[in-house]
């Protein structure tokens, strides 16, 4: 996600000072705040009151922001790609992602599990295909009786040659 929106938003929203108990009868005695040393004198002048940046800041810009995000989420999972590793995933994962891409909403209210379903789905999964009859003839190594350990360490030799140079927490084995 275009991070740099965010960092700009919150630097705005950040350098608006703000004082509680600070009122205009407070400045007319004492051009310094008591309680928190705001000087009006120093701020730079805007043509915009804290109140206009503010609802700005609130109303349009966050809104943009979101919607950004949001449309460039739904770019991304609809890509050919990551739209076919979508089957990848679990199905209850795969309905939240589908419902997301038919409504064009996030959930509200957005839930963690929700962002991890969507990074999941756009972390590049990598399909290896698991094939019957390449597991029977490795497992069973041409009939030959196995204790569950040789079974185990023939299974874990397989898998190991099947996804090696690949992330393994992006790999999905599929039986074929």
């Amino acid at each position: 996600m275009p991070i740099q929106q965010l960092k700009e938003y919150q630097v705005d929203l950040g350098n608006l000072v703000s004082c509680f108990d600070l009122t205009e009868q407070k400045l007319e005695n004492d051009p310094i705040c008591p309680i928190c040393g705001f000087r009006p004198s120093t701020e730079p002048r805007s043509s915009a009151s804290a109140e206009v940046i503010l609802k700005n800041l609130k109303e349009d810009r966050l809104n943009w922001i979101l919607e950004n995000w949001v449309s460039s989420i739904l770019k991304n999972l609809n890509d050919p790609v990551t739209h076919k590793n979508l089957e990848l995933i679990s199905i209850e994962n795969r309905q939240r992602i589908e419902t997301f891409l038919q409504s064009g909403d996030l959930p509200n209210p957005l839930d963690s599990e929700f962002v991890d379903v969507l990074k999941e789905a756009l972390s590049g999964l990598v399909k290896v295909p698991v094939r019957i009859k390449d597991l029977q003839e490795v497992l069973f190594s041409n009939g030959e009786p196995a204790t569950p350990d040789e079974m185990k360490k023939r299974f874990e030799d397989y898998i190991r040659n099947l996804t090696k140079g690949k992330d393994p927490a992006k790999v999905r084995l599929v039986l074929e």
